[in-house]
This record gives structure tokens, sequence and C-alpha cells, in this order.
């Protein structure tokens, strides 16, 4: 099937409607309280969901005219090989945040939250990324196994065009509801931030940190 027979099944109207709300809204996917669609435009990516089953390619170029969480949560059904991750890639790459709004959340609240896959993923995707790559990455890495984003941020951590990207990390790790994180090497990554910036996140680590247990000392027997 190509685009414009899709077009013509669901219709030319509620196509160019469903695909012009997709865009208007792509930015907000995931990222609070959203106005919902109008229920035929809400249906739309999943019925067309049939037609890129067992064909990941056409699913993104549907994505691409489409881009909403919708479409790309049957996309992620399909295997997950190397022109998969491509794909992924390369919409986190593109400029237009619209496109990669949605990949965000999908990795956020899908793949990176697979404790089996989530790490290795995590390191896939940011080797040899280019910055736009790493910081989106970055923003939806709260529930990536701290051992697989530590490295990344204690080598961008004191670098002042990252200091938002590595905050933000270390914000997301600490207050996910999956969160991952190291309380005594974030706080030390703290240490390297403008100190104006991480006064609550630094209380909020203090909570995360064990606490030593206290022994009471016994005298001895006389």
């Amino acid at each position: 099937m190509t685009i414009d027979e899709l077009e013509a099944e669901v219709g030319p109207e509620l196509f160019r409607r469903t695909c012009e709300r997709a865009w208007a809204t792509a930015l907000t996917t995931g990222r609070g309280p959203e106005d919902p669609w109008p229920a035929d435009e809400a249906d739309v990516p999943h019925t067309i969901a049939d037609h890129f089953a067992g064909d990941a390619a056409f699913g993104f170029q549907v994505y691409r005219r489409m881009p909403c969480y919708g479409v790309l949560m049957y996309v992620g059904h399909e295997p997950r090989d190397d022109a998969f991750w491509s794909a992924i890639s390369a919409l986190l790459d593109d400029s237009d945040d619209r496109l990669a709004a949605p990949v965000q959340y999908w990795l956020w609240c899908g793949p990176f939250e697979e404790a089996t896959v989530s790490g290795a993923l995590f390191e896939q995707l940011v080797a040899n990324a280019p910055d736009l790559r790493v910081r989106r990455l970055l923003e939806v890495s709260g529930p990536v196994p701290w051992s697989a984003k530590a490295p990344l941020l204690k080598r961008l951590a004191g670098r002042p065009l990252w200091d938002s990207a590595v905050l933000h990390a270390l914000e997301w790790a600490a207050y996910d509801v999956y969160g991952q994180i190291d309380p005594r090497e974030a706080t030390s990554l703290l240490r390297k931030l403008p100190a104006g910036r991480t006064t609550e996140l630094q209380a909020h680590l203090e909570t995360l940190t064990p606490k030593p247990s206290k022994q009471k000392k016994q005298g001895r027997r006389r």
C-alpha cells in the first residue's frame, strides 16, 4: 500500500485533518495535559495500523505524515532490527522537534522501561550520536539503568553547554517513578553544575541516600 492509497481509504478530508492534528499536538506528547482529539481523528491511527503490520518501513512513512504516539505505538510492535533503530535514530536527529517528541515519549514509556534491553539500547543510541540526539535521549533517560547513563553524564558534567541537559537528566532519574539513580554519584555530578540551580535536587538526593546504620556502643563487662 502507498500513502496515497491509505489516504483514499481513510478519506482525504479525514486523513488531512488527522495529519494536521498530529503535527499540531506532537510537541506536547507525554508532556502534560493534552486536549483530546475529535473522536473520528483519534480513531485513525488505530484503524490504519493493520496496513503497516509487518512493514515497519511503511509505518515510518505514515508516521512522518502523521507524527503521533498512536502510529508509533503500532510501528513499535514490529521487529526491532537495525533498520528499525536507524529510522528511530533519524527521527531523533531531525531538526523538527515535532518529529522527535513522540519518539522520545515512546522510548521513555516503552523500551527504556524494559529492564532487559534499556541499558544496552541507550548505549547503542548515544554511541557516536550527534549532540541533538544525545540531548533528546538524556531528556527521557530517567528509567535507564544508572550504570548505562552514568559514563555519559560524567563525561558531560562540568561542560557549560551541557549543564542544563545533565541537570535535567539527573532530575528525571531522581523524580521519575521508575527513575534509576545512584544518589552519591549524582551528588558528585551536581557539584560540577551551577550551584544556584541544584539546591532542590541536592536536598532530594539526600533523602534517597542510604544512611549508615547506628549501632549502640556496648560497654565492657566488668
